[in-house]
């Protein structure tokens, strides 16, 4: 569990038995705090990223386990079913999905997510040519795991809207990494 001292992640998994804890003392980018998580050294078979911040169910977890082998990333999609998710944060979610989609697989519904499990093998093989570092990372991850070869899949996932803001900066960096990414095709 990597933890900026933004909220109470570091107490309560720090209860917990087999967790560690790499905390820091200041806050740091999105990217910045998942590149650490997930280059941390790992026997492990699979990664799941998850927020702590209380916005995903912990319940989607069964699903996403059962469908590790039909993919190297399952993703926990807010869009899968439902169009109930709105107001400006999920505007620019749904945004960046259909720029993105133009060169996902077509079904993919939700690329800014972060509750996704991978295969740590091809997360860390794609993660080398991931440069974002805001909410940008999340759907840059998936082009280079698509670009990879990679196979991708979605479960559907309740979201609880927290305490979450939409920042008119954290669409502009989305847009520059949808141009950097793409620019050239």
């Amino acid at each position: 569990v990597v933890d900026d001292g933004t909220d109470r992640t570091a107490l309560i998994a720090g209860s917990h038995a087999h967790t560690l804890v790499v905390h820091f003392d200041t806050k740091m980018s999105l990217g910045e705090i998942l590149r650490i998580g997930l280059c941390s050294p790992t026997e492990a078979e699979f990664t799941l990223v998850m927020d702590a911040g209380g916005s995903h169910d912990p319940a989607v977890l069964r699903s996403l386990w059962s469908h590790r082998h039909a993919a190297d990333v399952v993703i926990a999609s807010r869009f899968y079913y439902s169009n109930a998710h709105w107001g400006p944060r999920s505007l620019v979610s749904r945004v960046a999905t259909a720029l993105y989609r133009a060169h996902l697989p077509s079904y993919i519904t939700d690329v800014t997510t972060s509750f996704r499990l991978y295969r740590t093998g091809p997360l860390l093989r794609a993660l080398m040519n991931v440069k974002g570092q805001g909410f940008d990372f999340h759907p840059e991850l998936l082009v280079q795991m698509h670009r990879q070869g990679f196979a991708l899949c979605e479960v559907p996932a309740p979201y609880t809207l927290t305490n979450s803001t939409f920042r008119l900066p954290m669409l502009v960096q989305g847009l520059k990494t949808w141009a950097r990414l793409f620019q050239s095709q």
